[in-house]
């Protein structure tokens, strides 16, 4: 017994086994700190980080416990897939879904661009299609094929507030353009009428009239019996109507305000 006990202590036995019992705790000690490798690792399994990873010079991307992936900038020469919800901004504000749906908050100073449909509204009911036709909620149309010309398929067309400063015209034919429709009524001032003869008389109340108009009357039953509105234009004065009245047997002179005459004006 002595001898094996001398043996153990004079061999080197004792020495490699104090040697492993130190290796041991000195790769479990650095494996329990950070650990920078400088050359290449190439795994054929799975590589796995319980904490935090970082990658980069500055370590400014970073993969968390969670999965999480957080990186300054991205360049991705191929295809970039992903399964779930994705999220961009700073208060991950953008997504796209599963189904592909990108939902935005308003941009009142960015661009968007689409290359194919485009469609808008919580129940997608006005698109765009890839050639710039917009369709509308009930499904008309407003489209611009033809440069300068805005071609509009509805049944009713309805246009509210006011339009100073352009044009509108009505069919396809090469027509007049609209710049300005006013109707209403005037109310005709005092007017000598003679027997077979013709007199004038002023129709004031036409609002928004003035002498680029051209004026269209038509007489109420206001007028007298035997006497009838043969002309009219616009005046120099603004939202006066002047006519022109001939009377046959029986007509009668007209009190001022007496008689109002409908009107319709153009420009």
């Amino acid at each position: 017994m002595k001898s094996s006990f001398s043996f153990i202590k004079d061999s080197v036995l004792l020495r490699m086994t104090i040697a492993v019992v130190a290796g041991v705790f000195l790769v479990v000690g650095t494996a329990g700190a950070s650990t920078t490798i400088s050359t290449n690792i190439l795994t054929g399994g799975t590589l796995g980080a319980l904490g935090v990873s970082t990658f980069g010079a500055t370590a400014s991307t970073t993969i968390s416990a969670a999965g999480l992936l957080v990186t300054p900038g991205a360049t991705v020469n191929g295809t970039l897939g992903v399964v779930g919800i994705a999220t961009f901004g700073a208060t991950a504000s953008t997504t796209i879904s599963t189904a592909g749906l990108l939902t935005t908050p308003a941009a009142s100073t960015t661009m968007l661009s689409c290359l194919n449909n485009c469609t808008f509204g919580s129940s997608a009911t006005s698109s765009f299609t890839a050639a710039g036709v917009l369709t509308l909620q009930n499904g008309e149309t407003i489209s611009n094929a033809t440069d300068n010309t805005i071609a509009v398929t509805a049944t009713n067309v309805t246009f509210s507030g006011l339009a100073s400063s352009t044009t509108m015209k009505v069919g396809s034919d090469a027509v007049s353009t609209i710049s300005g429709l006013i109707f209403g009524s005037c109310t005709l001032g005092t007017a000598t009428v003679t027997s077979a003869s013709t007199t004038y008389a002023n129709c004031t109340g036409a609002t928004g009239v003035t002498s680029s108009y051209k004026v269209f009357v038509q007489a109420t039953s206001s007028i007298p019996v035997a006497t009838f509105v043969t002309a009219a234009s616009s005046t120099e004065t603004t939202g006066t109507i002047n006519v022109r009245l001939h009377a046959t047997n029986g007509a009668a002179d007209i009190t001022a305000a007496t008689v109002s005459l409908n009107f319709w004006a153009v420009r």
